[in-house]
């Protein structure tokens, strides 16, 4: 009779033991999700408005500013750390749409600020050519160094023209990354916790 009340009691223990592990892990995953999805959550409500500003700030000045850029590299940090913990939702077409959207939309931005950055390398250096000209060239009219000038930078002036048309399209490209953006969101608010 010791002996069965030994074992009874052993088994007691260990299925003590063993729920309040798995209670424990259930209720650790469950943390990790809330915080994940709270942490995208507020990196696609950010991302959202930072595509606005990005397209309204190129209507008014023709230009990319870098630290709109930075700022939604920046934001994404919480999916950045955490890619592996995206595992915890449960729905696979969500996952992927979430791996889809941080990939492209990254892809994108980085076309975007390479572009941009091209354009400022091509239009200082044509600046620093009409410069240095300048300076061997003592009395010469801006406009007239600009002309000489510009005839030996004809293939970053082809080039400068491609990023003229290129840029805008790219700009009108990132309201694709917002709907994308929105759509995720959407989504997340009806995961199970």
């Amino acid at each position: 009779m010791d002996i069965v009340a030994a074992v009874v009691g052993g088994f007691l223990a260990a299925s003590t033991g063993w729920f309040l592990q798995t209670r424990l892990e259930a209720s650790r995953l469950s943390r990790a999700k809330k915080l994940l999805i709270s942490g995208m959550s507020d990196d696609l409500r950010n991302s959202v408005e930072l595509y606005d500003r990005i397209a309204e700030d190129w209507e008014k000045s023709r230009t990319i500013w870098f630290n709109l850029v930075d700022e939604l590299f920046e934001s994404r940090h919480v999916y950045a750390n955490n890619k592996d913990w995206i595992t915890v939702i449960d729905d696979e077409e969500l996952r992927k749409e979430i791996f889809q959207y941080y990939r492209k939309s990254a892809q994108h931005l980085l076309q975007l600020r390479n572009a941009q950055q091209r354009k400022y390398d091509i239009q200082n250096r044509y600046n620093l050519l009409v410069q240095e000209y300048r300076m061997r060239n003592p009395g010469i009219e801006l406009e007239d160094a600009r002309a000489t000038v510009a005839p030996t930078m004809a293939t970053e002036s082809e080039e400068l023209n491609y990023l003229d048309k290129q840029i805008p399209d790219l700009v009108s490209g990132l309201s694709r990354y917002k709907i994308n953006a929105e759509s995720v969101l959407e989504k997340l608010k009806f995961i199970k916790l």
